[in-house]
């Protein structure tokens, strides 16, 4: 009898080692750092982007999904950065939170780009770690879509407040405004009298101007090694090149592009200076500054404890000190509304050399334009980068 006891207790204990072993390899990736092992609410699994018809599986609904990129582990961050990722956990507990180290960047665009090698071999190739997590942000709101924040962030309003009730079937894309000039001399350190926040930005999966910032992107990573007689993976990038090659400054120039051609019409900055409330552009929602940059000293932004404040910025990133000024910024004088339009078309024209004609974009990313322009479904507002990269 004892001896049988002993035989039961030695297999219950070896069905609870091999079932704690199980959940353990299941509930810690080495990649991806989850708020959660379960799967959360409005989530769903990864979609398979060289499937044309997976479109047809988005949801109505912006996913639940909130991003974010670090070089290690959470518990490796700052204290003010770990208080501030805790408010996109504690704002927002019906969504699956997700952040990506460093280690973890090539396993995931390998995953989801496979089918794209040029993609692929350039984004495994890049060696300077910011121009690599600008890429990524953007790969990931195309593949999956949701809520990308960086990690210096804080949450000040549940992301699912974010738009309005009444135009929420409409909306396909939310950026927020960066920085206005408000009709001054443009502010240092900014390409556009009207800049976007690449800090945080919110899409459905495969959005048109999501796949139009990841092939700008493409293409100025390699016009720049291009000009530094170099590969990729050995560019040298000062302050203004990553501006112009993965920042806010192509980040701005796709926006303004893909604005343009939804809604068919020259879309600049004279369109968005002094915002005070929401503007849809087709399905693209653009939210004043106060919504992503509470409490900025600039652009007449709002104090965080402002009702349209939704995000607050603490700029703890270093990023600068690597990517040097090469010379002193020439500010241009744009107290004259003709020169801030002739900056508008100077950027653009400059930017746009990298994108193709409106009557073309429908090949460039697989876009339905005129869906775009009347507000149509997602299903139908594609970008499946079908081009070939170049």
């Amino acid at each position: 009898m004892a001896g049988s006891l002993a035989t039961h207790r030695r297999s219950l204990i070896i069905v609870v080692v091999l079932y704690s072993a199980a959940l353990t390899f299941y509930c810690a990736p080495s990649l991806i750092h989850r708020q959660s092992c379960q799967k959360w609410p409005g989530t769903a699994a990864p979609e398979d982007l060289s499937n044309p018809n997976a479109q047809q599986n988005i949801s109505s609904e912006f996913p639940r999904r909130i991003w974010q990129t670090a070089k290690t582990g959470p518990l490796a961050l700052e204290q003010n950065a770990q208080g501030a990722v805790r408010s996109w956990l504690d704002m927002n507990q019906e969504h699956r939170y997700e952040l990506i180290t460093d280690g973890g960047t090539a396993s995931y665009v390998q995953e989801h780009f496979s089918h794209k090698p040029e993609l692929l071999h350039d984004f495994l190739s890049l060696q300077d770690g910011l121009l690599r997590a600008d890429l990524l942000r953007y790969l990931l709101l195309f593949a999956e879509g949701g809520t990308y924040t960086d990690v210096d962030t804080i949450c000040l309003k549940t992301i699912s407040q974010w738009v309005p009730e009444e135009i929420k079937s409409k909306v396909n894309l939310v950026f927020g405004v960066e920085g206005d000039s408000l009709g001054g001399g443009l502010i240092p350190g900014f390409t556009y009298p009207v800049q976007f926040a690449s800090w945080t930005f919110l899409a459905k999966p495969r959005h048109m101007i999501m796949g139009m910032i990841i092939d700008r992107v493409l293409h100025q990573l390699r016009g720049l090694a291009k000009a530094q007689n170099t590969t990729i993976g050995h560019i040298e990038a000062s302050y203004m090149d990553v501006m112009d090659t993965t920042g806010p400054g192509v980040f701005a120039d796709s926006i303004y592009h893909g604005l343009s051609l939804i809604t068919g019409t020259n879309v600049t900055s004279s369109n968005l200076t002094g915002m005070t409330e929401p503007r849809l552009f087709g399905d693209v929602l653009i939210l004043p500054v106060t919504a992503f940059g509470a409490g900025l000293a600039h652009s007449n932004a709002g104090p965080t404890t402002d009702e349209h404040a939704l995000v607050q910025h603490i700029f703890a990133g270093s990023w600068k000190a690597g990517h040097p000024m090469k010379q002193p910024e020439v500010v241009p004088d744009i107290t004259d509304p003709q020169t801030a339009e002739e900056l508008d078309a100077d950027r653009q024209g400059i930017s746009r050399k990298g994108h193709i004609p409106a009557e073309q974009a429908h090949e460039a990313g697989g876009v339905k334009l005129e869906q775009a322009k009347e507000h149509g479904s997602q299903k139908e507002i594609t970008n499946d980068l079908k081009r070939e990269d170049r």
